[in-house]
């Protein structure tokens, strides 16, 4: 096989991978005892659209005008 084949065999591979671990992950049941934690509280992103959409709402703020063209 051609270097190309193989290489793009792994691509798929990984990907296949990720999309069947991120299934599996998501159909597990939360063990009893557990609480979630908030969606925020352990993200570091700054940049984050959902931080921005909670820090919107406490604000009191309807609208977000970041993303507004100056």
């Amino acid at each position: 096989m051609s270097g190309g084949i193989v290489g793009l065999l792994l691509v798929v591979g990984m990907i296949l991978l990720y999309v069947g671990t991120y299934v599996l992950n998501k159909n597990v049941a939360v063990p009893e005892g557990i609480e979630p934690v908030d969606k925020c509280s352990t993200c570091g992103s700054g940049s984050c659209s959902i931080r921005l959409e909670e820090t919107f709402k406490k604000s009191g703020d309807d609208e977000c005008d970041l993303y507004e063209a100056e």
